[in-house]
């Protein structure tokens, strides 16, 4: 009987430690951008609320035209990300388009964006991809800067 009490209380700091759900983002510049979605799980069809912090003391920029989501699919692992501005700003979206639609973010700053998943999106994990770009619009080394995974389902939280 005694140990009953602690494997209780075990799982409960377990519980109440995780109890957002969501997990830290992982890529090569994640130390300084933080892209992280409001919630761990979305329907299909949802407005996916993200908050994009500058951790470090530069500027960063980042391309709005670009921001997109990626799916794992049925695999492993994410598929490598490609540079697309056409993502919001359309078909035949060139770099006077992007460089009209960079977003600053000064030194500790936090901002926050959107994006809408399909409503026909596949039962996966997910995670937002933004792209950073030096003063010309040129992506930078190290791209994209990725949030945490989320689930999308059909039965998940509204």
């Amino acid at each position: 009987m005694r140990r009953l009490p602690f494997f209780a209380s075990s799982v409960l700091v377990a519980l109440t430690g995780c109890s957002e759900g969501i997990t830290a983002p992982k890529c090569e510049r994640c130390d300084e951008m933080r892209v992280l979605t409001d919630r761990p799980e979305y329907r299909p069809g949802s407005t996916i609320a993200f908050t994009i912090s500058n951790r470090t003391t530069a500027v960063l920029r980042y391309d709005w035209c670009s921001v997109g989501l990626a799916s794992r699919g049925n695999g492993d692992d994410f598929p490598p990300a490609t540079y697309s501005p056409a993502r919001r700003c359309g078909i035949g979206a060139n770099l006077e388009d992007v460089l009209e639609r960079l977003v600053l973010i000064q030194p500790g700053e936090s901002l926050r964006d959107s994006v809408t998943i399909s409503g026909a999106a596949n039962q996966s994990l997910y995670r937002v991809t933004i792209w950073l770009l030096d003063e010309t619009g040129v992506p930078q080394p190290g791209n994209p800067v990725v949030s945490n995974t989320f689930d999308v389902y059909p039965g998940a939280a509204r």
